[in-house]
């Protein structure tokens, strides 16, 4: 194996009984389990739901102790409707409470249509309240037309009041493509 990215060779999988990763491992270039750098861990050891999307998330450093990511976590919890989409993500430290990220959040509450479109996202701080991200807003709703393309993002302060981004951009209208910010909201981690 040849090094990649801040020293990780390769990523092992380990899979529980349903054919769902529970473990993934950042390999060195002599195929030990190795820190990656850029993530903040070694190891990250997920619980999935019957469907296979993850309920929460534990990250370890190469000795299987717990440790803090590059994210300020050392562990994420979800919870998903049963299409797999993302309702709630929230980030915790290793004394199991609330930690906020860099970006300014300690979680993410997300709401969709009946379609399965995400139509609104808000931001939470440590103390379980809407706050505001370091780049100026609470959340966004967005709207789509009838083809389901996104045709309108509109940012929120923490009283859900229309509010400009540090950009003093407020709403993004039009066709798409145009800029979204990338936040997962869903994730399918079986075997393919």
């Amino acid at each position: 194996m040849l090094p990649g990215m801040h020293g990780v060779a390769g990523v092992k999988h380990e899979y529980d009984e349903n054919g769902f990763i529970k473990k993934q491992s950042f390999l060195g270039i002599d195929g030990t389990v190795e820190f990656s750098s850029k993530q903040g861990y070694a190891i990250s050891v997920m619980e999935c739901n019957e469907h296979g999307f993850y309920k929460s998330i534990a990250f370890l450093d190469a000795d299987n102790q717990p440790c803090i990511t590059e994210q300020g976590n050392a562990s994420v919890r979800i919870v998903t409707d049963a299409r797999g989409n993302e309702l709630e993500r929230w980030n915790y430290n290793l004394d199991n409470e609330y930690v906020v990220t860099p970006e300014g959040y300690a979680g993410i509450k997300s709401e969709y249509d009946e379609l399965g479109h995400l139509v609104k996202m808000t931001f939470y701080g440590a103390d379980g309240e809407p706050c505001e991200l370091n780049s100026g807003y609470a959340g966004w709703t967005m709207a789509y037309n009838s083809m389901g393309d996104m045709i309108k993002q509109t940012y929120f302060d923490t009283e859900g009041k229309p509010k400009s981004d540090n950009n003093r951009v407020c709403m993004y209208s039009g066709g798409y493509p145009f800029s979204v910010p990338v936040i997962p909201v869903h994730f399918f981690v079986g075997k393919t």
